[in-house]
């Protein structure tokens, strides 16, 4: 083992960006608020009470996008409505998509196993372990086998990685400071948080060194999910930071090449993911209270209408229901055509029924007209409103 180190001395001088060590405790006040600021977030969606259908929803289409992201990074061309299609059953891909399908399949299926394997206990992270992750991703074409490190060069285009005789050592050098006190939190209460900054420091250091020829994202992402397990951390959400990443991809790549100039300083790299992760969380929080707060109104207006029957009470929940979807006030004029239950069950009768029903409305607190018409008062179903 002491030839293997003697060996790496000359990369330790000329690959200076990489150096297994980091002074967090130099980063500035706002990099910290940051970081606060997020797991604020995370713990406001920890148990959020949903809907079940908005629920699933809000899953699928998080975990969609998820996937959608790790394999664009890696090369993929599917758009996300196809992929969205595809993961909800609704559609199937053409078969000049089937490989990108196959490596969609092969990372959700790593994932879902990482999460019954994680939900009982989570080892520690190895460079074994991340060669089974990229194993369990299947072969990509052309490339080498998928239980070994990158033997070569990177293709034209890529990030050039470390010389592949040097990854494995490099990668037992990332496990190991990865595990170290280095990046322990300093109190028990803080392990989630420095569990998402090891996650990122991950990503940053697995695209300098580049231990695989294809799939290296999808890799990243199953060892993102295995550090931040073992801070607890888990959910649809995680799956933002790489969405982030996709989503501003140039960005991502220059926060790379940036990090690696002098002594490898990897706190822009966090802060910029940290912001990123920061938008889609507050995204993804209004989300999550729009839904509520529909929720809340629909059981609002089945309160309202409590002992009305028949066709009155039909075309009152109507009315409640269609205007709520209304951001603006509607014209009394338009109220029918807003959706096909308010134009059926407005077709066979006057516009005065509808002006009454409108009134008795107004009159109970749930509607209140204005200079452009009439509005849902969703407002009433907030809580501690000024």
């Amino acid at each position: 083992m002491q030839d293997l180190w003697t060996f790496m001395g000359p990369f330790d001088e000329t690959i200076t960006w990489i150096r297994f060590k980091t002074e967090l405790k130099q980063a500035p006040p706002s990099f910290w608020l940051l970081l606060g600021e997020c797991m604020a977030l995370v713990q406001t969606l920890r148990g959020a009470p949903l809907p079940p259908m908005e629920s699933r929803s809000l899953d699928l289409e998080l975990n969609a996008y998820g996937l959608l992201a790790r394999v664009a990074l890696d090369g993929s061309t599917l758009r996300a409505e196809q992929l969205l299609m595809y993961v909800e059953g609704r559609s199937k891909v053409p078969s000049t998509r089937a490989q990108e399908i196959e490596d969609v399949d092969h990372f959700r299926d790593a994932l879902t196993s990482l999460q019954l394997e994680f939900a009982t206990s989570v080892p520690s992270l190895s460079p074994e372990r991340i060669l089974g992750y990229r194993s369990a991703l299947g072969r990509t074409p052309n490339v080498a086998p998928t239980n070994a490190w990158r033997n070569g060069p990177m293709g034209p285009g890529e990030l050039p990685g470390v010389p592949s005789e040097m990854i494995p050592l490099f990668m037992m050098e990332l496990c190991d400071w990865l595990a170290s006190p280095d990046l322990a939190p300093p109190a028990p209460e803080e392990a989630p948080h420095y569990a998402l900054l090891r996650s990122m420091i991950a990503e940053l250091y697995l695209a300098w060194i580049q231990p695989f020829g294809s799939a290296g994202y999808r890799v990243a992402g199953l060892v993102g999910q295995h550090l931040l397990a073992i801070g607890g951390l888990a959910g649809a959400w995680t799956h933002l930071t790489a969405v982030h990443y996709h989503r501003s991809r140039p960005e991502f790549l220059r926060q790379i090449g940036h990090a690696a100039q002098g002594m490898g300083d990897p706190i822009p790299f966090l802060a910029y993911s940290l912001r990123g992760l920061l938008d889609g969380l507050k995204e993804l929080v209004g989300a999550i209270r729009n839904a509520q707060t529909h929720g809340q109104w629909r059981a609002h207006v089945e309160n309202l209408l409590l002992g009305e029957k028949g066709p009155v009470m039909e075309r009152h929940r109507a009315l409640l229901l269609g205007l709520y979807e209304e951001q603006e006030p509607t014209a009394i004029g338009m109220i029918s055509q807003l959706d096909p239950e308010l134009a059926r069950l407005y077709a066979g009768v006057s516009n005065k029924t509808l002006q009454r029903d409108v009134d008795a409305l107004v009159d109970r607190g749930a509607l209140q007209r204005t200079a452009e018409g009439v509005r849902a008062r969703r407002e009433i179903v907030r809580g501690f409103r000024s």
